[in-house]
């Protein structure tokens, strides 16, 4: 499609947007002078529709035209006043009522296919090469992670929410990457949403303008400051409405005051959408909350970049930021046309990628690890300890499931392969608690058999005796590992934390799921 036809869609598209209602395109055509010689002409003609709806809307907006006409009015004959005032006066509530409704309509609508890909169109495997090129290394993975969110947009047979959110901390990129997939055709943009944006408090039945659930149906939302989502005063509220509308399903609100508004889905999936997100790190309310929900999302590092020596050959990058974003996401637009249109945009689950019974077993432990170390900890409180508060893997298989699968299905290949499952580890280690991470990554990692120590822990994250003991009884309340005290030894206090489950490690052992660090720990 040319870039002049897409103008010439775009003007004609504003021209129609501008055009009067059509009352008010009737109404437009009777001045007073034309009314009243149509009515002296012949008294019926001011019952006609045009001319009361001509009135009516003069009356409504307060324009010279009605009082004109009714300082005129007892004079015409055949006409009465008291019954045409009231008459007018009808015609203008039902004007305002339409009005309201027209304000309040809300308009729910699906996407239409993007435009049929061009000769600047590529393979992702491309797309990802300009990403690393053009930025590093950190940002293609994040930006294949952000890519399946799309993928699974197109899985036909399923129903629920794909969200990837990228975590870490400030000015390492992520918002960067999560703009660079605004120009796709799927994609809104929305800078800061509220928690009550979902749904507002309308009157019962009502369905309001601004409504964000009807709005984002069948798209990807792009949320690039996630952070009062996470870190906020409402996180509370933020986890229970993403929890309810993450099936699919719709939501319906009640308030006492204002009754009940419904968006109900009228066949699975209906109100589904997809969310490319970014937010530094969660608060300790927000992984309570996350935890109390359920997985229903998944979180993506992107690290700092530790090299300074690199870091000055970023900044002093002689292309500027503007051009390297705007060279990017030109490449995923057209990417995205060349995918969509070759899917025909829809997947089945006949095309799925193949997947070996190791690499299943593996996420399914991948996914007892996130369910895991998301899970509550009372830290012994409230006669709590040593019970398993944590949510049934089935969820987090699933997402993680799917998310290799687009991975593969975007790279082309008929089979999950060591990058999907390496990508998968990254996502099941960054959607744990970041002060939980450190512990697990010790215990997990292939590269050391364990056990540890209170001095080992202590010594390898760089944090206090203290600190490292309530990390290892914490790894061993939540299940991930298993704690066991000793005595003290020159006064200090020490213990012995080991993985309760070795499989674990086992998959990284294996090589069935790469190592994704390149760090010691």
């Amino acid at each position: 499609m040319s870039e002049t036809t897409d103008r010439e869609r775009s003007q004609s598209s504003e021209v129609e947007t501008e055009l009067p209602p059509p009352t008010e395109r009737l109404a437009a055509e009777h001045d007073y002078d034309s009314i009243i010689e149509a009515i002296e002409k012949d008294s019926d003609k001011a019952y006609e529709k045009p001319i009361i709806d001509a009135l009516a809307l003069a009356k409504k907006n307060d324009e010279p035209l009605w009082a004109r006409f009714a300082s005129a009015l007892s004079d015409l004959d055949g006409v009465s006043y008291n019954e045409y005032r009231s008459m007018i006066a009808g015609r203008e509530e039902e004007l305002l009522e339409e009005n309201q409704d027209q304000e309040q309509a809300v308009e729910e609508t699906t996407p239409d296919d993007p435009p049929e890909p061009d000769s600047t169109a590529m393979a992702w495997s491309a797309v990802a090469e300009v990403i690393e090129d053009t930025f590093d290394t950190r940002s293609r993975h994040l930006a294949d992670a952000y890519m399946t969110v799309f993928v699974r947009m197109l899985f036909i047979a399923v129903s629920d929410c794909p969200m990837v959110i990228a975590i870490g901390q400030p000015s390492t990129g992520k918002s960067t990457v999560a703009e660079l997939f605004t120009d796709l055709h799927l994609s809104q943009s929305h800078a800061i949403v509220i928690s009550s944006a979902w749904i507002s408090h309308n009157a019962d039945g009502d369905k309001g303008e601004y409504d964000l659930l009807p709005r984002i149906k069948q798209r990807v939302m792009i949320a690039a400051e996630m952070g009062p989502w996470f870190t906020g005063d409402d996180v509370a509220e933020y986890m229970r409405v993403l929890s309810r509308v993450a099936d699919g399903s719709g939501m319906a609100k009640t308030t006492g005051a204002h009754g009940t508004t419904r968006y109900e889905s009228d066949y699975p999936g209906e109100y589904r959408f997809g969310l490319v997100g970014a937010t530094t790190f969660p608060n300790k309310q927000a992984w309570i909350e996350m935890g109390n929900a359920g997985s229903r999302f998944l979180f993506h590092p992107i690290p700092k970049v530790d090299d300074l020596r690199q870091l000055m050959d970023t900044l002093n990058d002689d292309q500027k930021y503007t051009e390297k974003k705007a060279k990017a996401r030109e490449a995923i637009t057209a990417w995205w046309s060349y995918f969509y249109h070759k899917h025909s945009g829809e997947i089945t689950d006949e095309q799925m990628p193949s997947l070996t019974e190791d690499q299943q077993f593996a996420l399914m432990l991948l996914a007892r690890l996130v369910a895991r170390g998301r899970a509550v900890d009372f830290g012994g409180d409230h006669d709590q300890s040593g019970v398993d508060m944590s949510e049934q893997e089935t969820r987090s298989y699933k997402m993680l499931e799917r998310m290799v699968y687009a991975r593969a299905l975007g790279y082309e290949r008929a089979a999950v392969n060591d990058a999907d499952m390496e990508m998968a580890a990254r996502v099941a280690f960054a959607s744990i608690l970041q002060w939980r991470q450190p512990v697990v990554k010790m215990l997990c990692n292939p590269a050391h058999d364990g056990p540890y120590k209170s001095g080992d822990v202590e010594k390898r994250l760089g944090v206090a005796r203290s600190t490292a003991i309530d990390r290892m009884k914490g790894a061993g309340r939540i299940g991930v590992g298993s704690y066991e005290h000793e005595s003290r030894q020159s006064g200090h206090q020490t213990g012995v934390v080991s993985l309760a489950d070795v499989r674990l490690r086992g998959i990284f052992e294996k090589g069935t799921v790469p190592w994704p660090f390149t760090s010691d720990n």
